[in-house]
């Protein structure tokens, strides 16, 4: 048998074997593909709450969406992301959406969205917006609490476009007194919105590492000596500049 000489009989019938093998081995391949594309990717974010309540909705839209954006591959197309966010209502919101669940309409999410939209979204919710912008106070609270009702209020209010001076004017209207008073003894000021805040978040903070001086309103005439604003430190620097030089000149 080892002195078999290769007839092309013989040749052909290896040639085939091998042949066979590779095809196998291609099925194997695009099998093993297939299966890959099934398996979906886990999902990046948590499930959001269900939706119960008109007051929940602000809150759980741009969660909501953000899931179905992010998670997109993990959800499915379309058809999935419909019931998906059909899931993630509660009972009786659910029946707020019957009529796209049994309408026959393409069931794409933004079928539901739409609906939500005119459930929960009030006409006058801008205008409400811009009225608590005109109210709004700071009072005894912290300026960073003050300021993020004052721009959750500018974005529901659609005002975040509006002009720095307007914006500005806003803000100022409503900050505490004494922040006011502080203010007032600054020789320039910002125009710039976020440079404004800026400088207000500076002076907060200086007031607070200054345990709250002048809070009490009781700075008529400087009597403290601690009127702790922007330019107050500028003229302590300096003179403790000053004071440095002429020493050494002594």
């Amino acid at each position: 048998m080892a002195g078999q000489a290769l007839t092309p009989a013989r040749f052909q019938e290896i040639l085939q074997r091998h042949e066979d093998q590779l095809q196998a081995h291609e099925d194997q391949i695009q099998a093993l593909t297939a299966v890959r594309k099934t398996i979906r990717p886990k999902p990046c974010l948590p499930d959001p709450d269900k939706l119960a309540s008109q007051a929940q909705y602000d809150t759980w839209l741009p969660e909501v969406k953000a899931k179905l954006e992010v998670d997109a591959d993990a959800i499915g197309g379309p058809k999935a992301q419909f019931w998906y966010l059909y899931g993630r209502l509660d009972a009786k919101t659910k029946a707020l959406v019957l009529a796209q669940v049994h309408g026959g309409a393409d069931q794409h999410p933004a079928a539901i969205f739409d609906q939500l939209d005119r459930v929960f979204e009030s006409p006058n919710k801008v205008r409400r917006a811009q009225d608590r912008l005109a109210e709004l106070k700071m009072g005894t609270d912290s300026f960073s609490f003050y300021l993020a009702k004052f721009e959750r209020a500018l974005h529901e209010g659609k005002a975040s476009e509006w002009p720095d001076e307007i914006k500005i004017s806003h803000l100022r209207r409503g900050i505490a007194e004494w922040m006011k008073r502080r203010l007032d003894v600054q020789l320039a000021l910002p125009t710039e919105y976020s440079a404004f805040v800026s400088t207000l978040h500076q002076l907060a903070g200086m007031t607070n590492n200054y345990g709250g001086a002048g809070r009490s309103g009781n700075d008529h005439g400087q009597k403290n000596g601690d009127l702790m604003d922007i330019s107050a430190v500028n003229r302590l620097a300096a003179r403790e500049l000053w004071e440095a030089s002429s020493e050494d000149e002594g």
